[in-house]
């Protein structure tokens, strides 16, 4: 029986462009798929950033109010000046912790799915890495304070008479370890406002650029 090659050459040239064209619809549908899931994760990753931002700004509002309060409590530890007796109080509010918890759930799922590598864009990709670092950095100073109420003020605070503070036969803020204390806790504030303020840097600027890619 004869071939007939040339039928035979144009049927594999047919089934060669067929199979070339289902490969290249489905790179196109995981392509245009993996565009869609990268969109849907730059979106809640926008949400997430415009959240930790208010809660910054809030938090740096808050940290300008504890460094007011101490300025107004120096000149009255350790000397009776008028006014002692209604600035007291600040004592208390300047040893209250002030806590972040970033909306980091977004970025976590990027990192342990393994879809991290959706993220086309190379310089977004490592802006998004360094602002979660940026985040961790931040914490330690958060957790600086909080160790150092932990450990210090409330032991302080523990360790006072109340019945003799409410008595007028005792005056806490005469105590030596409470102005050494108020002292310390302004440096670790200043440490705590220049951090938050950097986080705030980064996530403005992370949000400017994740906002951009989406445009």
């Amino acid at each position: 029986m004869k071939i007939n090659w040339r039928y035979a050459v144009g049927e594999v040239i047919i089934v060669i462009i067929g199979i070339s064209i289902a490969f290249g619809l489905n790179n196109w549908a995981e392509s245009n798929r993996a565009s869609k899931v990268e969109t849907l994760y730059l979106k809640n990753l926008e949400k997430d950033l415009s959240n930790d931002l208010d809660s910054l700004n809030k938090n740096l509002f808050l940290l300008g109010q504890n460094l007011d309060d101490i300025n107004q409590l120096r000149p009255h530890l350790g000397r009776q000046i008028p006014g002692r007796d209604t600035i007291f109080s600040k004592v208390f509010r300047v040893a209250e912790t002030i806590a972040f918890i970033p909306e980091d759930a977004t970025y976590h799922t990027l990192v342990n799915s393994g879809d991290f590598k959706l993220i086309s864009d190379f310089e977004l990709k490592s802006a998004i890495e360094k602002h979660y670092r940026e985040y961790r950095h931040m914490q330690r100073a958060y957790e600086r304070r909080e160790n150092f109420s932990k450990n210090y003020m409330a032991d302080f605070f523990v360790s006072l008479d109340y019945d003799a503070i409410y008595a007028r036969k005792l005056d806490f803020m005469d105590d030596k370890r409470l102005r050494n204390m108020i002292f310390s806790l302004q440096g670790i504030i200043y440490l705590q406002i220049k951090a938050a303020g950097n986080a705030k840097k980064s996530t403005e600027d992370l949000l400017a650029s994740i906002q951009e890619q989406l445009q």
